[in-house]
C-alpha cells in the first residue's frame, strides 16, 4: 500500500432550514408512517440537535467546513469544496 503525505477535509453542515426542506421534501422518507407528521416533528429536532453538537466539535477543533444553505448540485457542492482545499 502507497504511503499519503498528506490528507484534507471539509465538513458539510446543511442549515437548519436545508434538513427540514430535506425531510419534508422526500416523501420516501415518511410514506410508510402512520402518522407522518408526528414523525417529522419528531425526527426534525433530534437530527437539527446532531447537526449542532457537531457543528460545535468542529468549530472547537478548528476543523474546515461548509455549510450549506440549500440545495445545490453535486458539482456545485464539490466545486466549493475544492476550492476550500485549495487554500
Amino acid at each position: 500500500m502507497g504511503e499519503i503525505d498528506s490528507v484534507s477535509v471539509v465538513w458539510l453542515a446543511a442549515s437548519d432550514e436545508l434538513l427540514e426542506e430535506r425531510v419534508r421534501g422526500v416523501e420516501r422518507f415518511y410514506a410508510y408512517a402512520s402518522d407522518q407528521e408526528m414523525m417529522i416533528a419528531k425526527y426534525l429536532p433530534r437530527n437539527i440537535e446532531y447537526n449542532r453538537l457537531m457543528m460545535e466539535a468542529i468549530k472547537r477543533l478548528g476543523l474546515q467546513y461548509l455549510e450549506v444553505v440549500s440545495l445545490h448540485s453535486p458539482e456545485h457542492t464539490a466545486n466549493d469544496c475544492f476550492a476550500m482545499l485549495e487554500r
